[in-house]
């Protein structure tokens, strides 16, 4: 635990060292009113300068992905300069999909190429899709989906509060899940508020936004926090003879090792920045699928669920089925396939949540339904049979002492009428004899 928490606070602390000022040599801002339309909508596109020109330019719109958006005439010989320091432009859209314009200017009455200007924010991005209907319908499986995972991750603390024990919580799954919940906050602050990082971003990806949503931090965050409080409920409550398993502890150095070494060279400026944060979100990936395992297996072994939170399924469940259903709604809505192909991470991590949570619910309510109620009737039958022993044992032993006390009671009775049968047998000797002294003396 010590090597984990000094790998969480120093890549925090990168927050402030490798903060730095963003490039100020980007002198285009593109901004829109949103960033989804429907086919036939209007697009008006503000594009206007940071800075004074010192000439007139020409803005030249230029298309990443096939030209999707109509009424390109508009969009001809717009001009930025000295007097004009801002223009819109206005597109028609066409077919659903997606569509990403860059800019580049080129200076009047010139022969030069054009200037690429696009740096982080002379370009834009929209989605072009069939149905406002479906766009909702993804926008509310997204907001759910989100909402289900935040709550599920509740109940087992609270069972684990109520009584005041952790027995039954695989502690594998503990540890994998605070390394892997800690792995996707780091990468997702530094990818949201360290600037360096969207700047080395933006240069290998000038015209595309940034993987991380505010959203995001918060739930990688609420994560680290929720599942740090579990770990503390194992400290703190009983836990019987639970522990971190040896192969557990074998995985958590293999994936921690090469953490703290990518940490160290990262400070030194050795290793890419995005090279770094991408390998933790490999190692989230990766605890992510794994975690379930153990949790599983233990529940196997103890022919058991009693301990273990299905709340926690049923709502990771419905928060996984949505976020496939949300991805599957904008594929149709926009006509891209690469809703699916471009998060094969989380797809992946999606499906195989739900085919443990799957597991986890046929092993509660099918397998293993009876075995809690099974054993506590076989507990209190054994307690009932220890009483009726117990009761039956000190009956004999109320009745032993009655017998022992009768025959004390006859042994003295009988003792006493011995002695006064004695005493009366010898009184009549001693009587008879002195008659018999006084016959003589007659």
């Amino acid at each position: 635990m010590s090597n984990l928490s000094f790998l969480i606070i120093s890549c925090f602390l990168l927050l402030n060292v490798l903060e730095t000022k963003a490039d100020e040599s980007n002198y285009l801002r593109v901004s829109l009113e949103r960033d989804s339309y429907v086919l036939g909508e209007k697009v008006v596109i503000h594009v206007s300068t940071t800075r004074l020109l010192n000439e007139t330019v020409e803005l030249i719109p230029n298309y990443e992905t096939p030209d999707q958006l109509m009424d390109c005439k508009s969009c001809l010989h717009k001009q930025l300069g000295p007097d004009q320091q801002s223009v819109d432009l206005i597109w028609y859209t066409l077919k659903p999909g997606s569509v990403i314009v860059y800019f580049t200017v080129k200076p009047l009455n010139s022969t030069s190429t054009p200037i690429d200007l696009v740096i982080k924010n002379a370009f834009f991005q929209i989605s072009i899709g069939r149905s406002d209907i479906i766009y909702y319908i993804s926008a509310i499986c997204g907001w759910l989906y989100f909402l289900a995972w935040i709550l599920s991750m509740y109940p087992q603390v609270v069972i684990n509060f109520n009584k005041k024990s952790v027995v039954g919580l695989n502690f594998d799954y503990v540890a994998f899940s605070l390394v892997g919940y800690s792995a996707y906050a780091i990468y997702n602050s530094l990818f949201y508020y360290v600037e360096s990082f969207k700047q080395e971003y933006y240069r290998l990806n000038p015209h595309s936004n940034i993987p991380v949503a505010l959203n995001d931090v918060f739930f990688s965050i609420h994560g680290v926090l929720l599942t740090a409080i579990t770990v503390v409920q194992c400290f703190i409550y009983e836990r019987g003879n639970q522990r971190i398993s040896n192969r557990g502890q074998s995985l958590l150095c293999v994936f921690l090792s090469p953490c703290a070494v990518s940490t160290f060279f990262l400070l030194k400026g050795s290793l890419p920045k995005l090279d770094y944060i991408y390998f933790l979100s490999y190692v989230k990936i990766i605890l992510t699928i794994g975690k379930y395992i153990p949790q599983a297996v233990f529940n196997y072994q103890r022919k058991s669920t009693k301990g273990w939170s299905i709340e926690n399924c049923i709502l990771d469940l419905f928060g996984g089925v949505l976020s496939i259903l949300q991805m599957l709604f904008l594929a149709i809505n926009y006509d891209d396939v690469k809703f699916f192909t471009n998060n094969l991470a989380k797809l992946f991590v999606g499906a195989i949540s739900c085919t443990f949570d799957i597991i986890f619910i046929i092993q509660h309510y099918f397998l293993y339904r009876h075995s809690d109620g099974d054993q506590e009737k076989g507990s209190n039958a054994s307690l009932r049979l220890d009483i009726d022993q117990l009761e039956s044992s000190s009956l004999k032993h109320s009745l032993s002492l009655d017998r022992i006390n009768t025959i004390s009671s006859l042994s003295k009775v009988l003792y006493e009428r011995r002695k006064s049968f004695v005493h009366c047998i010898c009184g009549n000797k001693i009587l008879y004899e002195k008659q018999n002294v006084l016959s003589l003396n007659n």
